[in-house]
């Protein structure tokens, strides 16, 4: 369900992102000088040739054939001749024809062991040269192919192509292999796993060019010493002048390898202060290479670059600003557009090492200049150069955050931290404008930070990198997934814990980020209330509809488990997620999905108005359009039971509500019927037909409700239901049930009575307790009737309450054998209750007999038992057997509580009876005095106007004697 979660706001790899301008990279081999003649080591080779002090990119033709001699070469079979099939070979690999290479070696394989490795070689250098592959792929190739060289070097000693070998080695290890760490390291500070391998890579260039520069040493003292038939023969095979240009190469290619090696060594490493002195050395022993004008050598702005960045890492400021400046005017100055076009790298250098240079200086505002500078070049470049924007976003940061340490060390700590809030701020600006390359700023970070840093040390914005770093790195079936997780967890909190001002506006990065790690952890709840928190609290966010509806679905999934739906927690996060979801994020497809659910959460929770108003926002889209009015009828038609029997305030409202509901049944019952011509599918049709018979009923449901009180209406609109709908066997008790409570209101008896057999056969699995509960209700009706005076009414309605409890009593021996006597002793005492409210006093008691009458002496704690201890007496008392009556009805006032209903109408017959059987009326009113200075509401209206009555009579009686 949440498969995007593996992508969330992560860094494009894992891996340093190369910078994005085609001229930006220094480790680009520089174009060839144009050879100057010079000494190299003395003897007779005085015409040595020099070249640029970058190396060939890739190896002469003759580096891969048998052009060379060899010493004890095998002899070059006449065929070959015809065809320098190294040349060929080489065409092959330069032009990306790996399969082309491959079948040309397996129909022409070399001849020797090491002509068969250098074959292989190539091969790994195609496929490190080949675009599709992935970065992974080629540091694996070019791994392969140095590997091939060092062990060429290691078996073949004394192959006149070793010096050509180690110069390879050389350059491939520094330009190709260790490329993408010098260039992390060169323009982002690197991470210290980087700066290890970089110092492993270039501690071995190091020492493999002093071994070369000593053994072409020794091959010009060797062939110094040659007669001269020898010498001619070597200078015809083109060694003289494969080692006359391999010098200058090697001298040059040590430069940069000596700079390289100092960059992931500390300050306080002896090594890198005697790799840059060594550098100062080099370049004052051969001026030329800094002073020959840039087009004659073509490396004298590499060269100046060279020089500065040596003078800056050795803190001499100002000649490092002086050589910065010399390089871009000398680059500034270059005519040719194809020469400017190469060196835009160290162009690149220059500017970025300015800025650096200013800032070590503790010139920040000069520094911050520098920035504008660069930032004003990249600018006007046509290609993609977000790469060089992130470098200047990183060299803004370190200028603040050096800014930062210098007023920290001045005493001034608020400026400190201002500063330290400008070094993060800068990249989640840069971020912010360009949301689609975040990743890629992410990747620089969490690649410089490295994976293990101490999360307490980073910025709020290399927090949110670390994260997301840590989320990418999490495969499918990683080892380290789960602590990985946890501890993206823990930088959360970390984070959240102290997140101030600006940082502020990461909350809901970093609160989503984790919700992913705890969807990834398998912590649904978590993860659904770190989404909801998100949606909720930061709905302006770019992700935060995504969060919304995220957190929906977990929280959906969670309360599908039928273990955990009715768990009340789970619910309100599910109804939760769906209110803020359709609430903040209406207009959005997810929004307007989840809303029909929204409103079934609703409905299952009661909450029938609210229901009915998200039903009614369904859009008629939704694939449950249909369904929804339906529901909004039914919820309707809930939700006017909550105003039954209120204040006149709730009957008006009920009116109100009574008339929208039918405005909207109506509505509702003329599109289905159009709905039930347009449709064609049997199952829709039969959907919609149900919904359109339940309609009906609902409708006719709520008329027959005593504050509506449309009993006819109600009749007319159930007319020949059975005929229309008779697949809907299942409402046909309900139906009964409508047409019951209609010809009651209607006091038509008769039919009242017809009816009820009716309903019990259309429904006799739920008949009887919907004619138990409709017989109770009548019976309450009854009571409040006799009341109000309105005897007729009342006698009418308790007819009819006798025949429903009747029917009750035959349904349960009918259908419910199963019932406990408890049970059916409920039923009778109803029964008997029934009779009594009726005027059958007599079959009343013999009723309340039947169910066992409770010892007077002691007040029964069951509220059935205190039913029938009343219904009894009052039997008595109804049949004037006042004397026989009296002791129940004295139990009941003098046992029952203060606040018990039956407790005040027990005193009140016990005082009845007193006096139609000649009591003293003095004691009679006496005691009503009494009660009514104790409790002067004396029941309520009713009962207190029964009492006055009952008083002024006795008060007669005494007036009369």
């Amino acid at each position: 369900m949440l498969e995007m979660f593996a992508r969330c706001t992560r860094p494009a790899a894992s891996t340093p992102q190369r910078l994005n301008s085609s001229n930006a990279c220094p480790l680009r081999s520089p174009p060839r000088y144009e050879r100057m003649r010079r000494k190299f080591c003395g003897g007779r080779l005085q015409g040595a040739l020099a070249v640029c002090a970058g190396v060939v990119a890739t190896l002469p033709a003759g580096l891969a054939g048998a052009e060379i001699p060899a010493q004890n070469a095998p002899a070059v079979p006449a065929e070959e001749t015809r065809l320098n099939r190294a040349i060929f070979r080489e065409a092959l690999r330069k032009r990306g024809l790996t399969e082309l290479l491959e079948l040309h070696l397996r129909d022409f394989p070399p001849t020797g062991q090491a002509d068969a490795l250098l074959m292989k070689r190539d091969l790994r250098l195609a496929e490190f040269a080949d675009p599709n592959c992935t970065d992974q792929e080629r540091q694996a190739a070019i791994a392969e192919a140095n590997w091939i060289l060092q062990k060429l070097i290691e078996d073949y000693p004394y192959d006149l192509r070793r010096f050509e070998w180690r110069s390879a080695l050389a350059h491939s290890l520094l330009y190709d292999q260790a490329e993408p760490l010098i260039t992390s390291i060169l323009y982002r500070g690197g991470s210290r796993t980087e700066r290890s391998e970089l110092g492993t890579i270039t501690t071995r260039v190091v020492n493999l060019l002093t071994s070369l520069h000593e053994d072409l040493a020794a091959e010009y003292e060797r062939v110094d010493k040659l007669p001269i038939r020898q010498f001619e023969q070597l200078e015809r095979s083109g060694h003289i002048e494969t080692i006359d240009r391999l010098g200058p190469q090697a001298e040059y290619l040590m430069l940069w390898a000596l700079l390289y090696d100092s960059l992931p060594r500390d300050d306080t490493d002896l090594t890198r202060a005697r790799r840059l002195n060594r550098i100062r050395t080099m370049l004052a022993n051969d001026p030329a290479t800094l002073d020959t004008p840039h087009d004659v050598s073509h490396v004298q702005v590499q060269s100046v670059v060279l020089a500065g960045i040596t003078e800056r890492m050795l803190n001499n400021h100002a000649a490092a600003r002086q050589y910065f400046q010399r390089a871009l005017l000398t680059a500034g100055r270059l005519a040719d557009r194809g020469e400017r076009e190469r060196i835009q790298w160290a162009v690149t250098l220059a500017q970025v090492e300015s800025v650096r240079n200013e800032r070590d200086d503790g010139c920040f505002d000069e520094a911050l200049n520098a920035l504008s500078r660069f930032r004003q070049r990249i600018a006007g470049r046509g290609e993609d150069n977000f790469g060089l924007r992130i470098v200047g976003a990183l060299l803004e940061r370190s200028v603040h955050r050096a800014r930062a340490a210098a007023a920290e060390r001045d005493g001034q700590a608020a400026d400190a931290d201002r500063y330290r809030e400008d070094a993060w701020a800068v990249l989640a600006r840069l971020a912010r404008r360009h949301p689609d390359r975040k990743d890629e700023i992410y990747a620089t970070l969490y690649t410089v930070n490295d994976g293990d840093v101490d999360p307490g040390r980073l910025d709020p914005f290399d927090q949110c990198a670390l994260i997301a770093g840590l989320l990418f790195d999490v495969g499918e079936a990683d080892e380290e997934a789960d602590p990985r997780l946890g501890r993206v967890i823990q930088v959360g909190e970390l984070f959240l814990a102290k997140a101030r001002g600006r940082a502020l506006a990461l909350v809901p990065e970093v609160v989503y980020n984790m919700a992913v790690a705890e969807y990834r952890r398998g912590h649904l709840v978590a993860a659904a209330r770190r989404f909801l928190e998100v949606a909720r609290d930061h709905s302006t966010w770019d992700n935060a509809s995504s969060a919304a509806t995220y957190a929906v679905q977990l929280a959906a999934e969670l309360h599908a488990d039928p273990e955990l739906r009715n768990h009340p927690e789970l619910r309100e996060l599910y109804r939760n997620a769906l209110d803020v979801l359709v609430t903040h994020y209406a207009d959005t497809a997810a929004g307007r999905y989840w809303r029909f659910y929204y409103a079934q959460l609703l409905d299952e929770f009661g909450e029938y108005d609210s229901a009915a108003g998200q039903y009614a926002l369904v859009h008629v889209d939704h694939e449950h359009y249909q369904e929804s009015a339906f529901s909004r009828v039914r919820c309707l038609a809930m939700d006017l039971r909550r105003f039954l029997g209120g204040s006149p305030e709730d009957l008006l409202n009920l009116r109100q509500r009574a008339a929208d509901f039918f405005a909207v049944q109506r509505d509702f019952l003329t599109e289905a019927g159009s709905a039930l011509n347009r449709l064609s599918d049997s199952a829709q049709l039969a959907t919609v037909k149900t919904q359109l018979a339940r309609a009906k009923l609902i409708g006719a449901e709520v008329q027959v409700l005593p504050q509506i009180n449309r009993p006819g209406q109600a009749l007319e609109n159930l007319a020949g239901f059975e005929t229309a709908y008779p697949e809907q066997s299942g409402l046909i008790g309900r139906v009964w049930r409508v047409r019951l409570l209609a010809y009651e209101r209607l006091g038509q008896l008769a039919d009242a009575a017809r009816a009820i057999p009716a309903y019990v056969t259309a429904d006799p699995q739920s008949a009887g307790p919907t004619l138990h509960a409709l017989s109770a209700a009548m019976a309450e009706d009854v009571k409040r009737l006799r009341r109000e005076g309105d005897d007729r009414a009342a006698q009418r309605k308790a007819e009819v309450a006798l025949l429903l409890a009747e029917q009750v009593v035959a349904w349960a021996e009918r259908y419910d054998s199963d019932a406990a006597p408890a049970d059916r002793r409920v039923l009778s005492v109803h029964l008997a209750e029934a009779n009594l409210h009726a005027g059958r006093y007599q079959r009343a008691r013999e009723l309340f007999e039947q169910c066992g009458v409770p010892e007077r002496t002691t007040l029964p704690k069951e509220p059935i038992d205190l039913r029938v201890m009343y219904g009894y007496a009052e039997a008595q008392f109804q049949l004037d057997e006042w004397l026989l009556a009296l002791p129940w009805f004295n139990a009941l006032a003098l046992g029952l509580p203060p606040a018990d209903p039956v407790r005040w109408e027990s005193l009140l017959r016990d005082l009845q009876c007193r006096t139609a059987l000649n009591h003293p009326p003095g004691d009679v009113i006496k005691v009503l005095e009494q009660q009514r200075y104790l409790y002067p509401e004396l029941g309520g209206p009713y009962l207190a106007k029964e009492f006055e009555k009952l008083q002024r009579e006795n008060q007669r009686r005494v007036d009369g004697e």
